[in-house]
């Protein structure tokens, strides 16, 4: 079995388990600092643009757990799967699960 498939399996039941708890974790992400933000494989959002100041990278689960498959060589990267509420804020989306996504600095 391959790592990315492992983290999938893993990931998945964790979900299946406490879709609540998972959820949390999937939205939740802590700011960072741009050694991290300058990292070859751990993968963080920048904010910079959005908040309209410099530096301000954050990370979550998803952005370390494809860090460790990228750096095991993984050609595939844990995706999470949103579904919008409808007759909400566009921005509230409920996680629904996870899949597996073309590394696109391997695939390339």
């Amino acid at each position: 079995m391959k790592i990315q498939d492992i983290f999938l399996e893993t990931m998945t039941r964790a979900f299946q388990n406490d879709p609540n708890a998972i959820h949390s974790l999937m939205c939740n992400q802590v700011p960072c600092n741009q050694k991290m933000a300058d990292d070859k494989t751990i993968v963080v959002e920048d904010y910079s643009k959005a908040l309209l100041v410099d530096n301000s990278f954050r990370i979550g689960l998803l952005g370390i757990i494809n860090g460790i498959l990228e750096d095991a060589g993984s050609d595939e990267l844990l995706t999470s799967l949103w579904q919008e509420l409808p007759g909400t804020n566009p921005l509230r989306r409920v996680l629904i699960g996870f899949g597996l996504r073309e590394n696109d600095r391997i695939c390339k």
